[in-house]
């Protein structure tokens, strides 16, 4: 069991034993020369970590743990309050999905249970199919089901990519939104009542105690931590850490006892809970539910919850210095919600602040993540009665303080700074996720921001990104070819040849744009005197070539072909090279380099010059028939055009029987 660790994360590193595999994994379930145990290990990510686990690490996974399990009690209770169902339902989610987790997740620090903007967009899927906090809470394991099952669909699909166009700016915009919302229906149950309101005569309806013990709760969190850093070098250092380090925990306990003790009548509390450990079910859907109607808005939560999920586990990996799946995520929060739903709990995902918690406890596996679970068990089972005295308000509280550390006005800063240097259009983005989610809600929030980040994604791959390039020369030789921030001369940079590089893909929805951009490149240094007599295009940035690029392709090479313009291709490979050789043979050796392409023309350009000294000759005695312009047919005018074109020592040619040679 034991076994040396690299000190940036033991077995989770990425030299050291059990690393994650770099590569694509493979859809198979076996992969060539495996072994059985090496494909369930691949399956099972719980069975690398167990090999390689450390008995050293087990003191800090058990306190982490513990410590984990009671913030996530208060957590998971204040979080079921916002979905708008029955607090108890919280804890509930959080006693099987750490298990399934930890069986089949890849983040070894990863705290799954409850999360805020999870609960707000479940709480808006429920408001619109059912009006009761108990027809809610009856219904909130079967919206935690339907969020499982679209995970793991997508997982067996390998659709995890999908998820990765909802862009960082879009993202940090819903997120911010949907803080804002948070803090806005807390407000009403901090106060007793609700806030003024537009048209309201009466204007705020609040009561006393209920907003006086909300303020005394908000106070506390928000001074917990400045608190325990004055207490550094004291005595109370420790006691003044703790209770910083469980400050949501300390203020539930602070208003139960509040209550309990008659300092504040009045106050809504949790009241009756069952007691003991709920049932497991596995026939959570019933005939009766209309589970359409619920399927398209559980598809929205599966993406709030995978998206906030990688990110969180991304942060933990780095920090470790191992490798996540993102297939194998999706598999196991889908697992995770299967199995929250079987308890009867809402929706769970990975909270990145109960993971930079296990970070800073010294959490080293999943482990910490079963004692949790353990002891969220122990107190459903020994002390449920606890629960029955938690004022509402205080967990309304507690909801509101984590949603103001939600709001990322620093990124809308940062956007703003750099939107000179191309972040104009990201700080765009980042308004509309933000007003999209405040004013349609949580849900089609995150509809706006998925929508906003693929008409990004569309804008972009159509408009390609053609540069043209240029040699740097240092001491009379040839050097790297770059892109030019100018239109520069060609008789002097590339010797009468146009070399365009194209950045990304070249496929049916960009190709005709990157024909319009060559063909005004090519008018602009025609309007110069410098028409290109030849083009180059660098294709080392081009990752992919469809059929309907090809037939763009085909069709300017035909047109630059009748007026003798060379084409060449330059630094392609893999699929591109091979599908233009296929399909455009003269163009030759599509990998060499822009300088052998430009020798070729050179060379090419050198046996057409001997040959029109002999067409000049020719051209213009035959010029001085009068019948040779008058006899002239539309094919011989075309070539007449690309002639001239092509052959700058002729621009003094005749352009009437009574001009002659120069």
């Amino acid at each position: 069991m034991h076994r040396s660790t690299a000190h940036n994360g033991g077995y989770g590193s990425l030299t050291g034993y059990g690393a994650a595999r770099l590569t694509t994994a493979s859809p198979s379930v076996f992969e060539e020369n495996e072994s059985c145990g090496d494909a369930c290990a691949r399956q099972l990510p719980s069975l690398e970590w167990i090999k390689a686990y450390d008995l050293s690490w087990l003191w800090n996974d058990v306190a982490g743990g513990v410590t984990l399990g009671l913030v996530l009690l208060a957590q998971s209770l204040a979080h079921a309050h916002l979905c708008g169902v029955a607090p108890i339902r919280g804890p509930y989610a959080c006693l099987l999905a750490p298990l399934a987790y930890a069986l089949l997740g890849t983040c070894h620090e990863a705290s799954i249970g409850t999360g805020g903007l999870v609960s707000l967009v479940v709480s808006e899927q429920l408001a619109r199919e059912y009006a009761t906090p108990e027809e809610r809470s009856a219904r909130a394991a079967t919206c935690a089901l339907l969020v499982g099952l679209v995970l793991c669909v997508m997982g067996l699909l390998r659709l995890a990519f999908l998820v990765r166009f909802l862009s960082r700016p879009a993202l940090s915009g819903f997120i911010s939104g949907s803080a804002l919302l948070i803090i806005k229906s807390m407000s009403g149950p901090m106060v007793g009542g609700h806030l003024p309101r537009p048209n309201d005569k009466h204007g705020m309806h609040a009561h006393g105690s209920t907003a006086l013990v909300s303020f005394a709760c908000l106070a506390w969190l928000f001074a917990a931590k400045p608190l325990a850093n004055m207490a550094r070098g004291t005595a109370l250092e420790r006691v003044a850490e703790s209770a910083a380090r469980f400050k949501a925990l300390v203020a539930l306990a602070l208003a139960s006892a509040a209550v309990s003790l008659g300092l504040a009548p009045g106050v809504s509390v949790v009241g009756e809970v069952p007691q003991g450990l709920p049932p497991i079910k596995l026939d959570v859907l019933s005939t009766e539910e209309r589970v359409e109607n619920m399927l398209p808005g559980a598809a929205l939560v599966a993406i709030v919850v995978f998206v906030s999920s990688f990110a969180s586990a991304k942060k933990c990996a780095l920090h470790g210095g191992y490798h996540i799946d993102s297939a194998k995520e999706m598999w196991a929060l889908g697992a995770a919600n299967v199995a929250a739903a079987a308890c009867g709990g809402v929706p769970v995902q990975v909270g990145l602040s109960r993971s930079a918690l296990a970070i800073s406890l010294g959490v080293r596996s999943q482990v910490a993540s079963l004692f949790a679970a353990l002891l969220i068990a122990v107190v459903l089972w020994g002390a449920a009665s606890l629960v029955e005295k938690v004022p509402l308000c205080a967990l309304s509280a507690v909801i509101a303080h984590a949603a103001v550390r939600l709001l990322e006005w620093e990124t809308l800063g940062r956007l703003w700074s750099r939107r000179h240097l191309g972040s104009g259009r990201d700080f765009c983005v980042w308004l509309v996720a933000f007003g999209g989610t405040l004013v349609l809600g949580a849900l089609w929030g995150c509809a706006v921001a998925v929508a906003t980040s693929l008409l990004l994604v569309l804008r972009t791959v159509a408009a390609p990104n053609l540069t043209v390039l240029r040699v740097e020369r240092a001491g009379g030789r040839a050097g790297e070819w770059r892109s030019s921030p100018a239109l520069v001369s060609l008789d002097e940079e590339a010797r009468s040849s146009l070399v365009v590089r194209v950045e990304g893909p070249l496929w049916y929805a960009n190709a005709e744009r990157f024909h319009e951009q060559v063909e005004e490149l090519e008018l602009f240094y025609s309007r110069r005197g410098e028409a290109p007599l030849a083009v180059v295009l660098c294709a080392s940035s081009i990752s992919f070539v469809d059929a309907t690029a090809l037939a763009v392709l085909e069709e300017m090479v035909a047109s630059w072909t009748r007026r003798a313009v060379h084409f060449y291709v330059a630094s392609a490979y893999g699929q591109p090279k091979a599908l233009l050789e296929a399909a455009l043979g003269d163009v030759g050796d599509c990998s060499r380099t822009i300088d052998a392409c430009l020798a070729a023309e050179n060379a090419s350009r050198t046996v057409t010059t001997r040959r029109r000294r002999a067409t000049s000759h020719d051209l213009a005695r035959h010029s001085a028939r009068p019948d040779y312009w008058a006899s002239a047919s539309g094919d011989d005018d075309a070539f007449k055009v690309g002639f001239h074109r092509s052959l700058p020592s002729f621009q003094t040619l005749p352009t009437s029987p009574a001009g002659g040679a120069a």
